[in-house]
């Protein structure tokens, strides 16, 4: 047998192999806008301030607030194969993380999305929440700041010279590969450390 027909061999062999079809989205999440969390349990959220304060850490004042500042840039472009998540959801989806912790696979279950869609949505929507409010909340400090600052600690507190209060929290993590005791602590968990400076109020 020549090189020309084990050529044709193996390209009939490929063509005969059967392809194994991938699937766009898995059925349980097809019914997302039915059955999904956002389609159910959110709505019913924004009834009770409490509820969703306990799901998204803020209240529907701020969850708003920041949706207006954003969702031009977390806006998603409709195609002829699918309808694009909102960005409601988007920044709904992007907070339960942020104030649950729960892994990208639960919220995804929750949600009915897929886990690499709940990955990509966090990772957009925390870049583009850091972008546009980091300007607006987090200014280089100046000297009429920082003298500003030391008066009201002075005033309110009866700390003189203080610019700031800081505190820190565990932050419960899974623990790195390879890092052997460097992220336990004393409360026998893995951890990170939090370290926040607040002014006076």
């Amino acid at each position: 047998m020549d090189s020309d027909e084990e050529e044709v061999l193996l390209l009939l062999a490929l063509i005969d192999s059967p392809v194994k079809k991938r699937i766009w989205i898995h059925d349980i999440n097809r019914q997302h806008r039915i059955h999904g969390e956002f389609h159910t349990l959110y709505p019913r959220l924004r009834l009770d301030e409490d509820r969703f304060f306990n799901a998204f850490r803020m209240t529907t004042e701020n969850f708003d607030e920041i949706l207006n500042m954003i969702k031009e840039n977390i806006s998603k472009s409709f195609t002829k194969y699918r309808e694009p998540i909102c960005p409601e959801e988007r920044l709904a989806i992007t907070l339960r993380f942020l104030a649950s912790g729960d892994s990208f696979r639960c919220i995804a279950n929750s949600y009915r999305v897929g886990c690499s869609t709940v990955a990509e949505i966090v990772d957009e929507v925390c870049d583009v929440i850091w972008t546009t409010l980091q300007p607006i909340y987090m200014k280089p400090p100046t000297e009429e700041m920082w003298n500003l600052t030391s008066e009201e600690f002075y005033n309110m507190w009866q700390f003189p010279n203080c610019l700031g209060s800081i505190d820190g929290k565990h932050v419960t993590i899974v623990c790195p590969p390879n890092s052997g005791s460097n992220y336990f602590c004393y409360l026998k968990k893995f951890s990170v450390v939090l370290m926040a400076i607040v002014g006076p109020h």
